[in-house]
C-alpha cells in the first residue's frame, strides 16, 4: 500500500512538468505591421462575401456556424464556371497585393536604412563625448 501512495505522489508533480512544457512550446503571435497590405481572400471568401448577406435574408433564423455549413455545402456543388468570377476576383486582388507587397517592402528598406544610418551616427556621437579630454590631475600638495 504504501507504494502505491508514493506513485500518487510523483503523478501531480509529473503533470505539473508536463503543464510547463507545454507552455514553452507555445508560440508567440507574431504582431502585424499595420501598413503592410491585407493579403488576398480565397476564392471561397470571395463567394463568402457575397451569398452571407443573401442567405441571412433567405433563413434569418440560422446560426453562423450553421450559415457557414451551408454555403461550404453550396461551394463543393458549384461548377468550375460557377466560382470562376471568384477565382478571378482572388487573382485581381493577388496581383494588387503584390504591387503592394513590393512597394510596402521598398519603403521599409528606406526606413530602415535611415534607422541604421540615424544609430550609426548617434553611436559616433556617442564614442567622441566618451573620449577622454586629457585633463590632468591637480598636483597633490606636499608638506
Amino acid at each position: 500500500m504504501p507504494k502505491s501512495k508514493a506513485k500518487n505522489q510523483k503523478a501531480p508533480a509529473a503533470a505539473a512538468t508536463a503543464v510547463e512544457q507545454d507552455k514553452s512550446k507555445v508560440k508567440k503571435r507574431v504582431k502585424r505591421d499595420k501598413d503592410a497590405p491585407k493579403k488576398p481572400m480565397a476564392p471561397f471568401f470571395c463567394y463568402q462575401s457575397i451569398r452571407r448577406p443573401q442567405l441571412k435574408l433567405e433563413q434569418p433564423d440560422l446560426k453562423n456556424t450553421e450559415i457557414i455549413r451551408v454555403m461550404a455545402g453550396e461551394w463543393n456543388q458549384l461548377s468550375f464556371d460557377e466560382k470562376l468570377p471568384h477565382l478571378q476576383k482572388t487573382e485581381e486582388q493577388k496581383q494588387r497585393y503584390d504591387v503592394e507587397m513590393k512597394a510596402y517592402k521598398q519603403k521599409k528598406a528606406v526606413a530602415e536604412a535611415a534607422e541604421k544610418a540615424k544609430e550609426q551616427a548617434a553611436a559616433i556621437k556617442d564614442k567622441k563625448s566618451a573620449q577622454v579630454t586629457g585633463k590632468k590631475r591637480p598636483a597633490s600638495k606636499k608638506d
